[in-house]
């Protein structure tokens, strides 16, 4: 899949979804999330044929000093997992939207995608966070 950030549709826990035919959807994270990451040791993915569920875990990522559990923003059945992300997790940081995929879906219901977040707005969130985290740094480092 060679989709630019811009198609498609964004959580609020860094996942990225890309509607594609028949109610089947590829998901992935956002380099936002693996920012600061400079390696994965392992990631836990569904296996096919597994139902998913919103706003529950699905899977994780490791790294020698970081652990993230992943959020699915919505409802499906797993169709296939990236096993070339299992085999060589390291694909995730070096192009998370389009080697880097993590597992495609058929969606329940393709209008809960109306509930993410858009290219623009994802942006907005992203900046957002970022001035909230240096405030917070910044209280903190003023507060004695």
């Amino acid at each position: 899949m060679k989709k630019k950030p811009i198609d498609l549709y964004y959580s609020e826990n860094h996942l990225w979804i890309h509607l594609e035919d028949n109610k089947e959807a590829v998901l992935g994270v956002t380099d936002h999330l693996l920012a600061n990451w400079h390696e994965i040791i392992h990631i836990d993915l569904p296996k096919k044929g597994k139902n998913i569920t919103a706003d529950t875990p699905l899977g994780e990522i490791e790294s020698s000093d970081n652990l993230i559990t992943l959020i699915t923003p919505v409802n499906g059945k797993v169709l296939i997992t990236n096993a070339a992300c299992l085999k060589n997790p390291h694909t995730i940081l070096t192009s998370p939207y389009e080697e880097g995929w993590l597992i495609k879906i058929k969606l329940a219901d393709v209008s809960e995608l109306n509930t993410l977040m858009d290219h623009g707005e994802y942006e907005d969130f992203v900046e957002e966070m970022e001035e909230d985290t240096a405030d917070e740094d910044s209280f903190n480092e003023n507060d004695y």
